[in-house]
């Protein structure tokens, strides 16, 4: 049976002669890995739709005991193509796609990541500021995968001593607002200084959730 679902591509690479392996975060179900067939073609019906978070109606199919689906058809609804293809842009959206792709369980529905994952990128595309949206993904990812401790608890997982008042307020903040509405309180602010120092605690945590050097740059 074909089902239907929205998501965002997160990659696509080269699988044989004319076909193309495709991972997506799905709104429905989770992360989904699968074979796009004849993607490679010039006349493809997956042309202009598998460009990383570009937004898509999906249409596949799953056989039991099988990891890849079969992916019928991949609709282009929103490209987001021209911003994140900027040079200064395309690293680090590279890098949140990884992460996803490491911490998002496949065939798992929870609706939240997918919310996270268009909020961000709105605001991004929006002029926010880049540093804050990339903070408070990385936050947000982590603690929807059950990553993010109490506050008290950070500082051994970090093996570090990491909390003044003003860092500890970032991650209140974020904890609390839209990314759209994160970025442009802490812009301009006092805030603004403490972007780094907090995504450095949170790069700690991915490293010691990963187990390895996860960075994106």
């Amino acid at each position: 049976m074909i089902e239907k679902t929205e998501g965002f591509v997160l990659r696509s690479s080269l699988l044989g002669e004319g076909d193309k392996l495709v991972e997506c975060l799905t709104r429905d179900h989770g992360l989904l890995r699968g074979v796009a067939r004849g993607a490679r073609k010039l006349k493809s019906r997956f042309s202009g739709s598998l460009e990383m978070f570009s937004e898509v109606d999906i249409f596949f199919f799953r056989k039991e005991q099988r990891e890849l689906v079969t992916f019928c058809n991949i609709d282009l609804r929103q490209s987001y193509f021209d911003f994140i293809s900027k040079p200064e842009n395309f690293t680090v959206f590279s890098y949140l796609a990884n992460l996803i792709l490491e911490l998002v369980p496949e065939f798992e529905p929870d609706e939240r990541f997918y919310r996270l994952v268009k909020a961000c990128l709105e605001a991004a595309q929006n002029d926010s500021d880049l540093q804050c949206i990339t903070f408070y993904f990385e936050f947000w990812i982590l603690k929807l995968s059950g990553f993010i401790p109490s506050f008290e608890n950070f500082n051994a997982l970090t093996k570090r001593p990491c909390f003044g008042e003003e860092t500890k307020e970032i991650f209140l903040k974020a904890q609390r607002l839209s990314p759209s509405e994160f970025a442009t309180t802490v812009k301009g602010s006092s805030l603004a200084r403490e972007i780094s120092k907090g995504r450095e605690v949170l790069r700690n945590l991915i490293v010691n959730v990963l187990e390895k050097d996860f960075f994106d740059e």
